[in-house]
């Protein structure tokens, strides 16, 4: 569970959460991430209010040929958690675009991000 990390976090270590997948938990919202609506979890949000946290996306790529791997910090979402859950939801998948940008090659595009759709659009799968 979230617990442990919770308490974590609270002791001032770090933690890490990986948001970008369509769980179908109805603990999300509708957010742009690339332009497209997607059914995007609030976790983070609840995870950085409970846990007094400072939120900064990391990412982690493979370097061409085997030579290693690459840690790419972004910058620490600003006003996070702003109480709002569309809000978090749209800046976390902007932080999210702007580190897959990078090296969008090395981005897990099977994962089925549009499967839960807003009211009468069908999914694109």
């Amino acid at each position: 569970g979230l617990r442990p990390l919770i308490r974590y976090i609270r002791k001032g270590y770090t933690g890490y959460f990986m948001p970008d997948e369509d769980f179908g938990s109805p603990a999300s919202v509708f957010a742009p991430f690339f332009g497209v609506q997607s059914w995007t979890v609030t976790s983070l949000s609840a995870l950085a209010r409970l846990g007094n946290a400072v939120v900064m996306p990391v990412f982690m790529n493979s370097l061409p040929g085997g030579k290693g791997y690459e840690l790419y910090f972004g910058q620490i979402l600003e006003n996070f958690p702003s109480g709002d859950d569309l809000v978090d939801a749209t800046n976390m998948n902007q932080a999210l675009e702007a580190g897959i940008r990078r090296m969008p090659e090395m981005y897990s595009w099977t994962f089925k991000l549009f499967k839960t759709r807003p009211a009468g659009e069908e999914a694109p799968y």
